[in-house]
C-alpha cells in the first residue's frame, strides 16, 4: 500500500522528534540542540545531538542519523508503512486508506489486518485486567507472586488471566458497545467472533458450538516491538488430565512463530545500547531476568532458533547468548543452533546452568548471584557447546568412542564447509581441533570433501554470497603480484592522504565501511585533469583497488583485525602476527602493503597517537555534510516546481534551515 505524500509531511511537520526521543533519552539543551547518550551504543559522554528545527538525530560517535521516522523504524524495528501509523496515531492524523501500492495488499485485507490488530488487542487487555481486578483470578495472582513475580513486572508484560469460562465473545461485544455508546450490529458481532476464530481464540466444535481456547490459564501477550500483541502464551495453574500444560495461539494474518521473539518489546532498550542479547527458553525465563535486572532477554515462541529469528536478532545485537535449561534437551538445543549462526556475522555464546536448572527455577530460589555469574562470567563459544553436547553421547568402549568421533568431526566439518569467511573458518576449525584433540589437517580433509559434496567451493577471490550488507562486491580483482611489486606500485601511485585515512578508518571502526563506500567525493576525479593522461589511469587503479579493499574488509571482516585494534597489541605479539596474515590475505589480492596501513591504525588507536574519537567523530561529518548538500539541491528543485506560494516557502524556509546546518558542519572544528 502507498501512503500519500502530504499525509507522510503532515506527520513529519506534527511530531517533536526530541519529545519521540525524549521517550527513550534523558536530553539536554546544549544551544540549539539537545544532547544526550546515544541509545544505539555505549558511551560515557554524551554524542547523541537532536536538531528540533531540522527534525533530525546524528550521534558523532557511531554515525547513525536520520529522521523521527528514522528513529522509530531503529528502535522499534518497524517498516516504513508500520512507522508511519505509528506516528500518526501519536500526533492524532488519520492515514486514509489509498488504493494500489507495491504491496499487493488490497484495501479490504488491510481493513482485516487492522481488524485483527484490534480484536488481539482488546482480548489481552481484557485478560490483563481480569488478572489484577476479577476476584476469579486469585489462585492466578498465588500463582505467580509464589513464583517471586513483583506486580511491577507482571504489568510490564501486561500479563493477564483467561477465566476457567467461555465468556471471551461477550466480553468483546460489551466492550465494544461500551465505546460506541450503543449496543453494536448483529453483523459487527459475526465480524468479532469470525476474528477471534482466525486468531486461535475461539475454537468451533462440530455441533457449531464454541468454546474459549485459552480458559483458566495465566496469559502471556506475545507482541511485536511496537508492541502490538499477535499471539498469546497460555499456562495451566494446575495439571488437568485432558488438557496441555503450556499451549501457544496458532499461526495468523498476525503472527508467525518462526519470525517472532517473545520479550522483543521489553527488552529492545538494553539490547541496542548493550548490542547484546539473552536468548532462553520460556516466558518464565525472559520475566524473571527482566525482574532482576538482565532485560535484553527474549526468547522463541515453542520452535526451535530459525535464520528468521537470526535476522530479527541482527538488526539490534552485535552479540548472542544462548542460555538453555540445564539438561540434555536444553544442550541439544544450544547444540543445535549451531549451524543456524553461521555466516550471520554475529558473535554467539553458550551458558550452561546447573543440570534441571533454568533461569526461572534459579530467580525462585533465589539463587540470584550464581544466575548472574553464570550469565555474565561463564559464557563460552557456541561451536564449543556443539562439540561437547556431541560428544557426551559417545559410548563407553574405545572403539565405540573412535567411531563417534570420526562422526562429530563429519557433522562438523559439513557444517563449517559453508562457512563464507575464511578466517573464521580457519578459527572453527583450530577451536574444534583443541576440543576434539585431533590434528587440524585432518580436520582440513573432511572441511575439503565436505565442501565437494554440498557444491561449495569458494575462490579466494569472491566475495561473500550472502552478505547482509548493502555493499556491492567487489570486480574481479587483475592478476595478484608479488608483494614487493604490489609495495612499489602504491608508492609510484602514490597513496592519496585522505584515501589513507580512509582504509585507516575502516581498519579502526569496520561500521563505518558502508559510509565511506558511499561517499562519492573520495571517488571523484578532479574535472579539470587530463582523463586520458598516464597519471590518472595510475591514480584511478589505485582508487580502485581500494575501493575493492574496502568491499573486502567490509563483507569479510577479518576477525584478527578488529580484535588486534581492540586490543592494542603490539607489534610482535602473537596478536599481531595473526591479525597481520589475516589482514594480508585479503590486501595483497588487492596489491596494497597491508603492513603500513595496520600500523597506523594502532599508531591512531595508541595513547599518544591520534586519538581514535575525534578521527571518528570528524570522518563522520563527512557523509553527513555530503548528504545535507545532496538534500539541499533536492529541496532547491522542489522549491522551482512547487505549485502554490504556501509549499514554495515552506520548502525554501527547510531549505535554508539545512544550509546553514551545512555551514555550521563545514566550520573547521
Amino acid at each position: 500500500m502507498s501512503i500519500p505524500e502530504e499525509i507522510i509531511e503532515r506527520i513529519r511537520e506534527r511530531v517533536s522528534i526530541s519529545e519521540l526521543i525524549s521517550d527513550s533519552v534523558t536530553l539536554k539543551r546544549t544551544g540549539k540542540n539537545l544532547v544526550g547518550l546515544c541509545p544505539f551504543h555505549r558511551e560515557k559522554s554524551p554524542s547523541f545531538n537532536v536538531n528540533e528545527d531540522m527534525g533530525s538525530f546524528h550521534c558523532f560517535g557511531c554515525g547513525k542519523r536520520g529522521s523521527a521516522f528514522d528513529f522509530v523504524m531503529e528502535t522499534r524495528g518497524l517498516n516504513f508503512i508500520e512507522t508511519v501509523h505509528f506516528l500518526a496515531k501519536r500526533v492524532g492524523i488519520e492515514v486514509p486508506e489509498s488504493r494500489g501500492g507495491s504491496s499487493g495488499e488490497s484495501d479490504a485485507a488491510r481493513r482485516q489486518r487492522i481488524f485483527l490488530k484490534e480484536v488481539f488487542h482488546e482480548a489481552a487487555q481484557y485478560y490483563h485486567r481480569t488478572f489484577f481486578e476479577d476476584k476469579g483470578a486469585s489462585k492466578a495472582r498465588s500463582y505467580l507472586s509464589n513464583r517471586k513475580l513483583s506486580d511491577d513486572t507482571l504489568r510490564a508484560f501486561d500479563v493477564g488471566y483467561a477465566p476457567d469460562r467461555d465468556e471471551l465473545l461477550q466480553q468483546l461485544v460489551a466492550r465494544w458497545s461500551a465505546k460506541n455508546g450503543t449496543p453494536i450490529s448483529e453483523q459487527l458481532s459475526k465480524n468479532i467472533l469470525s476474528a477471534l476464530v482466525t486468531l486461535g481464540l475461539v475454537k468451533q466444535r462440530g455441533d457449531g458450538s464454541r468454546y474459549d481456547m485459552f480458559r483458566g490459564r495465566v496469559i502471556f501477550p506475545i507482541s511485536k516491538s511496537d508492541r502490538s500483541v499477535v499471539a498469546l502464551g497460555g499456562r495451566l495453574l494446575a495439571p488437568h488430565p485432558t488438557r496441555p500444560k503450556y499451549i501457544n495461539s496458532t499461526e495468523n494474518p498476525l503472527y508467525s512463530k518462526r519470525k517472532t521473539l517473545f520479550g522483543l518489546a521489553q527488552a529492545l532498550e538494553l539490547m541496542r545500547t548493550t548490542r547484546e542479547v539473552y536468548l532462553v527458553e520460556g516466558y518464565m525465563d525472559v520475566v524473571s531476568l527482566h525482574q532482576i535486572g538482565v532485560t535484553n532477554a527474549v526468547a522463541s515462541c515453542g520452535t526451535a532458533v530459525t535464520l528468521d529469528h537470526v535476522h530479527v536478532l541482527k538488526r539490534f545485537v552485535d552479540r548472542v547468548i544462548l542460555v538453555f535449561d540445564g539438561d540434555m534437551a536444553g544442550m541439544k538445543a544450544a547444540a543445535n543452533a549451531f549451524p543456524v549462526f553461521l555466516n550471520s556475522k554475529l558473535d554467539v555464546f553458550g551458558v550452561s546452568l546447573p543440570t534441571g536448572e533454568d533461569p526461572a527455577s534459579m530467580f525462585e530460589k533465589d539463587q540470584i548471584e550464581p544466575l548472574r555469574e553464570a550469565l555474565f562470567q561463564q559464557r563460552v563459544p557456541i561451536v564449543d557447546l556443539f562439540i561437547q553436547q556431541r560428544l557426551g553421547a559417545a559410548g563407553e568402549t574405545k572403539s565405540e568412542k573412535a567411531a563417534y568421533l570420526g562422526k562429530v568431526a563429519e557433522e562438523f566439518a559439513r557444517s563449517v564447509a559453508k562457512v563464507e569467511n575464511p578466517v573464521e573458518r580457519e578459527f572453527l576449525l583450530q577451536r574444534a581441533a583443541d576440543i576434539l584433540g585431533v590434528s587440524e589437517q585432518s580436520l582440513q580433509s573432511l572441511l575439503h570433501k565436505g565442501k565437494k559434496a554440498d557444491g561449495f567451493g569458494d575462490s579466494p577471490q569472491s566475495p561473500s554470497r550472502h552478505a547482509s550488507h548493502s555493499v556491492s562486491p567487489p570486480t574481479p580483482p587483475p592478476a595478484r603480484r608479488s608483494t614487493e611489486e604490489s609495495r612499489q606500485a602504491s608508492s609510484s601511485e602514490g597513496l592519496p592522504g585522505m584515501l589513507q585515512q580512509v582504509l585507516v578508518t575502516a581498519l579502526c571502526e569496520p561500521r563505518l565501511a558502508d559510509d565511506l563506500l558511499r561517499i562519492e567525493s573520495f571517488w571523484a576525479l578532479d574535472s579539470r585533469a587530463d582523463q586520458s593522461s598516464e597519471k590518472i589511469r595510475a591514480w584511478m587503479s589505485v582508487r580502485e583497488n581500494v575501493r575493492r579493499c574496502i568491499v573486502a574488509l567490509f563483507n569479510e571482516r577479518p576477525a584478527g583485525v578488529t580484535e588486534l585494534v581492540r586490543r592494542s597489541a603490539r607489534p610482535g605479539s602473537p596478536e599481531w602476527e595473526n591479525a597481520m596474515g589475516s589482514l594480508r590475505a585479503v590486501l595483497e589480492r588487492y596489491e596494497l602493503d597491508a603492513t603500513a596501513l595496520l600500523a597506523e591504525s594502532l599508531r591512531r588507536s595508541h595513547v599518544g597517537g591520534m586519538a581514535v574519537g575525534k578521527f571518528m567523530e570528524d570522518m563522520a561529518r563527512v557523509p553527513e555534510r555530503y548528504s545535507l548538500s545532496g538534500e539541499v539541491t533536492k529541496l532547491r528543485s522542489q522549491e522551482g516546481g512547487a505549485e502554490s506560494a504556501e509549499h514554495r516557502a515552506q520548502l525554501a524556509q527547510e531549505k535554508l534551515l539545512k544550509r546553514r546546518e551545512l555551514e555550521r558542519l563545514r566550520r573547521p572544528g
